[in-house]
């Protein structure tokens, strides 16, 4: 799914014609790819099931998320010896407001991240995955930035991976994102750690 449709790139573009409509699409989603790998997140969640290792993903109780979960909602959590978690038995970290990072196991549940044979891809959380369930106003702001800025160099004859030397020689250096998208996108980049 893409964080803006092509016609919000054509009304803040001001294109009225549909000639190039396949091709804004084409830069959506070449613009969300790199908005992902620059912030290492993705803004629109998706369902699915991801693999933890007891050993290796836990400290003191919490599981740590290798990605963001977007929501509680349909949430299974299995541990490593095949027990489904009631959700009553842990809580989502941060506690008020997604994404979360952990699942951090309740005192009173008296339960431990565990596994039966193997400790690899022993827990499984199936859920929501991304930073939340629709792309924030921010994303999606850098989202249209970054695909007219890509729309617009269609019309460039230049590499934009070069210098450009002008007429009296002053060097042109390549572009870069534009700075915009760059502090847009700067809030949300996720640090390993």
């Amino acid at each position: 799914m893409a964080y803006i449709t092509a016609s919000d790139v054509k009304t803040y573009l001001d294109i009225t014609a549909s000639g190039d409509d396949a091709f804004i699409t084409t830069l959506i989603s070449q613009a969300k790819a790199i908005i992902d790998r620059a912030t290492k997140r993705n803004f629109e969640a998706a369902t699915g099931t991801r693999y933890f290792d007891p050993l290796k993903d836990v400290r003191g109780g919490m599981l740590l998320l290798d990605a963001d979960l977007a929501s509680a909602s349909g949430l299974v959590v299995t541990n490593g010896d095949a027990a489904v978690l009631a959700s009553s038995g842990f809580s989502l970290v941060p506690a008020n407001k997604p994404p979360y990072f952990g699942i951090q196991l309740k005192a009173s549940a008296n339960k431990t991240w565990t596994y039966a044979t193997d400790p690899e891809n022993a827990i499984t959380v199936a859920g929501k995955w991304g930073w939340s369930t629709s792309a924030p106003a921010d994303i999606q702001h850098a989202t249209r930035r970054l695909v007219s800025f890509l729309y617009r160099q269609k019309g460039t004859n230049q590499d934009i991976d070069r210098p450009i030397i002008a007429p009296g020689g002053s060097v042109i250096m390549p572009h870069k994102l534009p700075a915009d998208v760059q502090a847009l996108l700067q809030p949300y980049v996720r640090y390993a750690g």
